[in-house]
C-alpha cells in the first residue's frame, strides 16, 4: 500500500494550530455533540429500565386487585353467611341453626365427627356423611344460597354443594 503525503509549508504556526482547532470542533461540535450522545444514551438506558419496572409494576397491580376482588367476594360469602345464621338462630324459632340440623344427620354416622364433615378429608364414609348433611340443610334451610352453604361447609365451592345436592336427590329419587 503506497501512501502520498503533501504538506505545504506553514508559514504561521499559530495560525495552522489554530486552524486546526476549529476544523476539530467543526467536526465534533466543539466536543458537545460527543457528551450529547453519551448523555442521550444514558438517558435512553435509563428510560428503558424505567419503562421495564412501569410494566412489571403495573402488571404486580393488576394481580394484587385481581386477589383483592378474590377476597372481597370472600368477605361479603362470609357476611351472608353469618348474617343468615344469624338471622336462623331467631327466638322465633322458624329457622333451625345449621350446626344442630348437622348434628342430628351425624348421629346416622357413628365415627364421624363434625370436624370431618367440615375438613378435607375425602374418604368415602366422610364424604357420604357431608353430602348428606349438605341435603338436609339443603332441605331445612332453603333461604341460605349455594355459596352460603358452600361457606358453612368449610369453606367449599357452590358447585360442590350444587353436585352433592343432586347426587344426594338422584340418590334418594
Amino acid at each position: 500500500m503506497n501512501i502520498q503525503v503533501s504538506a505545504k509549508p506553514v508559514e504561521d504556526v499559530a495560525a495552522y494550530l489554530a486552524e486546526g482547532k476549529a476544523r476539530r470542533e467543526a467536526l465534533m461540535g466543539g466536543g458537545r455533540n460527543f457528551v450529547n450522545a453519551l448523555e442521550r444514551k444514558k438517558l435512553h438506558d435509563e428510560i428503558s429500565r424505567l419503562s421495564a419496572q412501569v410494566i412489571a409494576l403495573r402488571a404486580e397491580t393488576r394481580s394484587l386487585q385481581e386477589r383483592l376482588d378474590e377476597k372481597d367476594g370472600i368477605i361479603r360469602a362470609h357476611e351472608q353467611t353469618i348474617n343468615g345464621l344469624t338471622a336462623g338462630n331467631d327466638v322465633s324459632g322458624s329457622r333451625r341453626p345449621t350446626k344442630e340440623i348437622i348434628a342430628d344427620v351425624l348421629r346416622d354416622f357413628p365415627g364421624i365427627t363434625y370436624a370431618q364433615v367440615m375438613g378435607p378429608g375425602r374418604s368415602v364414609p366422610v364424604v357420604e356423611a357431608r353430602h348428606t348433611c349438605i341435603l338436609a340443610v339443603h332441605r331445612a334451610r332453603p333461604d341460605l344460597s349455594f355459596p352460603q352453604l358452600g361457606a358453612i361447609f368449610g369453606g367449599r365451592d357452590h358447585t360442590t354443594i350444587l353436585f352433592a345436592v343432586r347426587k344426594m336427590e338422584a340418590r334418594l329419587g
